[in-house]
């Protein structure tokens, strides 16, 4: 009987034992880093001009540290996107980099964002299906230009417009001469007066 009890005893502290062990070496263990880093985006920018470099900034946050940021992009009208390393800027959160200008088509530029951290979780900032869009601002007239170069009506003289009515004016005079003319004197052979009046004007401009 007292064998079995030494022999009891001594199973309940070794169980006690190796108990404490596993805990202790659980509570050792590192938390598991389950938050996917954090993408703000202040400086976005809608519209660029044609021809111009476009430079994408970003600031990414992580609750233990950032493993990787891509930047995936592609011209308005294109199918694939291309991808492109965004490197953090000394000294802050920020992360950046250009797309030159020959990379965006004549409608624009369209991308997204992926975050990793060293964990592995990932967060996308715009979507390959709804992208972040960037389009191409329109080209400026310079109307003064445009007044200097468009030829100007040419304006009727006023010369022109009283020739017409100068016309209009001999006309009736010349209609009334004739008939004034018709109760004089002379005619020709079946009786009838014939009368010729000259008028010497201006040629009416249309």
């Amino acid at each position: 009987m007292k064998h079995f009890f030494y022999a009891l005893v001594s199973v309940f502290a070794l169980t006690l034992f190796v108990t404490t062990i596993t805990q202790a070496d659980q509570l050792a263990l590192p938390a598991a880093d389950i938050i996917a880093p954090a993408v703000t985006q202040n400086n976005h920018v809608s519209t660029i001009e044609a021809g111009a470099d476009h430079p994408v900034r970003v600031t990414v946050i992580d609750n233990v540290a950032i493993k990787s940021v891509i930047l995936f992009y592609r011209g308005i009208g294109n199918n694939e996107y291309q991808a492109k390393t965004m490197h953090n800027v000394a000294g802050t959160n920020d992360y950046a980099v250009t797309i030159n200008a020959e990379q965006i088509s004549v409608d624009g530029l369209e991308y997204y964002i992926q975050a990793t951290d060293t964990a592995g979780n990932t967060l996308l900032h715009g979507y390959s299906f709804s992208p972040v869009t960037v389009t191409i601002s329109a080209p400026v007239v310079d109307t003064t230009l445009t007044a200097l170069t468009k030829p100007e009506p040419k304006p009727k003289l006023e010369k022109e417009k009283s020739y017409k009515w100068l016309w209009v004016g001999l006309g009736v005079l010349a209609v009334g001469a004739a008939v004034a003319g018709g109760g004089g004197g002379g005619g020709d052979d079946n009786g009838t007066e014939q009368s010729t009046i000259t008028i010497n004007a201006p040629v009416p401009v249309p």
